[in-house]
């Protein structure tokens, strides 16, 4: 396996803030200097002056008819209360300078809804307590020229409960690339959140291709 790209590891944690149990957070991972009290530019993630966080894939035929693989894993953090939230990582794509969302999302899950009831820890030093729910993604692709991309997909999140759900595949594949662009693709990674009563944190440890 060789690593052919990756996504900045500089990619702050993007900070949900409590919302209705009817409002639906959308954030894109990024890279730059993140304010944490809201996410009015999805584009430039949680704050301002962000850039969205882009996985390049190399250009000059290199993947002209190669397999590749993109790989991508995170988190959700739920801090101490009593609530529930629906989360959802996804996995974008389009042409260089393409701002992420749904609507080109390569791979999601249904979103999960994830029921929180635990107090923090009151007693120093033991630090603030959190619930971890991890999700992961391996997007195995193959395209030409010609035909564009097809790809098939494997992974899960796990929905709180100790259950792993497993991806579902998103009819958004480009139908035309040109691999002699540099880049010929971008790759991006973002989240939902729908309520929630305290705060919830994504986090993105990688992103990244190989072949």
């Amino acid at each position: 396996m060789e690593i052919i790209a990756q996504g900045s590891r500089l990619c702050p944690a993007i900070t949900l803030v409590a919302v209705a149990s009817t409002v639906t957070q959308t954030a894109v991972f990024g890279v730059g200097q993140f304010g944490a009290a809201s996410i009015s530019r999805p584009s430039a993630v949680n704050g301002v002056n962000g850039v969205q966080n882009n996985l390049n894939l190399p250009g000059e035929n290199r993947l002209n008819g190669t397999p590749f693989t993109i790989r991508a894993r995170g988190t959700f953090l739920f801090s101490a209360g009593t609530y529930t939230a629906s989360i959802q990582p996804m996995i974008c794509v389009g042409t260089p300078g393409f701002t992420a969302s749904a609507s080109n999302a390569v791979y999601s899950v249904a979103a999960q809804a994830v029921t929180v009831a635990f107090a923090n820890a009151v007693l120093p030093p033991l630090p603030p307590t959190t619930m971890n729910v991890p999700w992961r993604a391996e997007i195995s692709f193959i395209g030409n020229n010609t035909s564009g991309l097809s790809g098939s997909f494997t992974g899960d999140i796990n929905n709180g409960a100790t259950q792993l759900v497993p991806l579902t595949v998103a009819a958004n594949l480009p139908s035309s690339v040109n691999f002699l662009m540099e880049p010929p693709l971008q790759f991006a990674a973002m989240v939902t959140c729908t309520g929630n009563g305290s705060q919830v944190t994504a986090v993105l440890y990688e992103l990244a291709c190989d072949k």
